[in-house]
């Protein structure tokens, strides 16, 4: 019956929007996803953009990630970018708010890094579903700026994994299981093939063949020396568009990761201790220390799994989780799903160790360094405002107690309670305290324990907290009715609220789990010199960029009288391709390059 259930509801939420009640999951799935004799298939793939393929350790890498669309119309919100090594280690992790199927940022590589190979992986939490495979991959080198021996990696070429495992693009440059790429759509022409040093440079961008109403773009002009595969700066109109791919239709019959279409969401499992299988039908509470109350609740399902769907509001805090029926959580443990977790290992596709790229590696380090001592750096994030929503308990408390300086030394709840709060009562048996709470309505003290809160964090035993006196408290909030929050009653409800924030030592609950919920990525932007402006600065201060130009976010209109890109070469002369990449409304890959030179 249970499965059955279960299977109405998921169909429900397949054809139309929903929300649950206050974690507010949004569960809807387009109905072209479904079939019903082999269930959901992956319909998302990702393609991954940056600035270069060379990178020395103390600089900025630039990147774009594009969810080029589908038939159905939809696509997830939230993207997920970890930086690895080839010992599998996540060196960063980050999320990525998508606007438009399309979002951009940057990543600061440690000084630390060691020279090596390092591969991004880029996945959207419904990827998860079907397997790393439907993951994109793409593999940079990073040198540190002290290495002077330079002993580049050389790994066996591992074309059989690339092509089955990885989905790399292969040498023709078009995607497995692509419609190839698209004639042309987008000239890119610079306006003279050479320029001087400090030059303005312009670059004209003209949608020839562009079949959509629009295309949507990033473009990188870069030296040549620090793309992978183009290190003699030879022309190639097919770039290195590397990216997932669905041309593999995976099926699954059970979906245990949403599609984070409205924020991100936040997968976890109550499993008997014992047994070690799901716990159906428990109570989970969310919770994040702060000055008002908070919750968040969710029932797990009959394999034991549940969602949150968290705001604003979470990012940046410590969330604690912890199942509201006692005798649940002591037979039982919280698991919660890293969404980082990778069990596909790197394996480097080819080898880098030739002599000139050494040479140009070596003037890289000793531009960074001099970089790194004027403090040149060409970086901006944009903050964007997050409002956030607190998802309280009540808006208003039927009691509050300021207490800190207004009583005489109190020195524990038992005493507190006895003398300040005759609403609560709390009797100690063999050790162990038990307090009740006289509702309201009733006038009687009723034979259950009101829910408790410290610093805004469900506790699940007075005696955990028993100890704190008045000069730690700072006010109490007692909340004395049947509160219905959702679909969950609360006896009653008492808030302590500390002065020096004691939930930090405390363990508040039986088998509680506690979880970083890191902030969604700032878009970055590259912001390089005006050599056009008058200044003593601009013009005494040296300029050796490698990345002349960064512009992740570039539309251009079918029919329409195409871009201009303006901006000016720096000090560094050589060869520079300008890499234009994105792809189209209806899903189609744009990979267009040329080149400049600059002496």
């Amino acid at each position: 019956m249970q499965t059955l259930l279960l299977k109405l509801f998921l169909s429900l939420f397949m054809h139309s929007p929903a929300e649950c009640t206050e974690n507010s999951i949004h569960l809807s799935q387009p109905a072209e996803m479904v079939s019903h004799d082999k269930g959901y298939v992956c319909d998302e793939r990702i393609i991954i953009h940056t600035d270069r393929d060379i990178y020395i350790a103390g600089e900025r890498l630039y990147y774009r990630i594009d969810l080029p669309g589908g038939n159905n119309g939809m696509s997830s919100g939230v993207a997920y970018i970890a930086l690895r090594n080839t010992g599998n280690d996540l060196i960063v992790t980050s999320s990525l708010n998508m606007e438009g199927r399309t979002g951009y940022s940057s990543i600061y590589l440690p000084d630390t890094l060691s020279s090596s190979v390092y591969q991004i992986v880029a996945f959207t939490n419904w990827m998860r579903n079907f397997g790393e495979e439907h993951y994109s991959e793409k593999q940079i080198l990073i040198i540190n700026r002290f290495d002077e021996q330079l002993e580049l990696p050389v790994a066996e070429a591992q074309e059989e994994y690339a092509a089955e495992k990885r989905n790399i693009r292969p040498a023709d440059g078009i995607l497995p299981g692509s419609s190839g790429l698209a004639d042309r759509p987008v000239e890119v022409r610079p306006v003279k093939p050479v320029y001087g040093t400090r030059e303005k440079v312009q670059i004209e961008l003209l949608p020839r063949g562009l079949a959509d109403s629009a295309a949507y773009l990033s473009v990188a002009v870069s030296h040549a020396k620090t793309i992978l595969d183009h290190n003699e700066g030879k022309q190639n109109s097919k770039d290195d568009v590397q990216g997932s791919t669905s041309a593999k239709i995976t099926h699954t019959s059970f979906i245990r990761f949403f599609r984070e279409t409205d924020g991100p969401v936040i997968t976890g499992q109550v499993v008997d201790s014992d047994s070690r299988e799901g716990v159906p039908g428990a109570t989970v509470f969310l919770t994040t220390p702060d000055d008002s109350l908070n919750l968040l609740y969710a029932k797990t399902l009959e394999d034991g799994m549940f969602h949150f769907r968290l705001n604003d509001f979470h990012e940046g805090r410590k969330i604690y989780f912890a199942v509201y029926e006692r005798d649940i959580a002591e037979s039982s443990e919280i698991r919660i799903n890293d969404k980082f977790e990778l069990h596909q290992p790197f394996l480097p596709e080819t080898g880098i160790g030739e002599e000139s790229l050494k040479n140009h590696l070596r003037k890289s380090q000793d531009i960074v360094r001099i970089n790194k001592t004027l403090g040149i750096d060409f970086n901006s994030d944009l903050e964007t405002e997050r409002p956030g929503y607190r998802p309280l308990i009540y808006s208003s408390a039927n009691h509050s107690l300021r207490v800190s300086g207004e009583y005489v030394y109190l020195n524990d709840l038992h005493e507190i309670t006895r003398e300040i709060l005759p609403w609560l009562r709390i009797r100690r048996h063999s050790g162990d305290y038990t307090v009740n709470m006289m509702i309201e309505e009733v006038d009687l003290y009723r034979q259950a324990t009101p829910a408790l809160f410290l610093d805004g964090i469900y506790t699940d035993d007075i005696s955990r907290i028993i100890h704190l006196d008045t000069d730690m408290i700072d006010r109490i909030e007692i909340h004395r009715q049947l509160w219905r929050h959702g679909d969950i009653i609360l006896p009653g409800i008492a808030a302590f609220f500390t002065n020096s924030l004691e939930y930090r030592d405390l363990d508040l609950a039986t088998g509680s789990v506690t979880a970083e919920h890191s902030p969604a990525t700032f878009p970055s932007v590259y912001r390089p010199p005006n050599h056009g402006e008058p200044g003593i600065e601009s013009r005494s201060r040296p300029d050796f960029r490698q990345l002349l130009y960064w512009e992740p976010d570039v539309t251009m209109v079918r029919n329409g009288t195409g871009r201009l890109l303006e901006f000016y070469s720096g000090d560094l002369k050589g060869e520079y391709l300008i890499r234009v990449r994105g792809f189209t409304c209806s899903g189609e890959i744009i990979s267009e390059q040329a080149t400049i030179l600059i002496e």
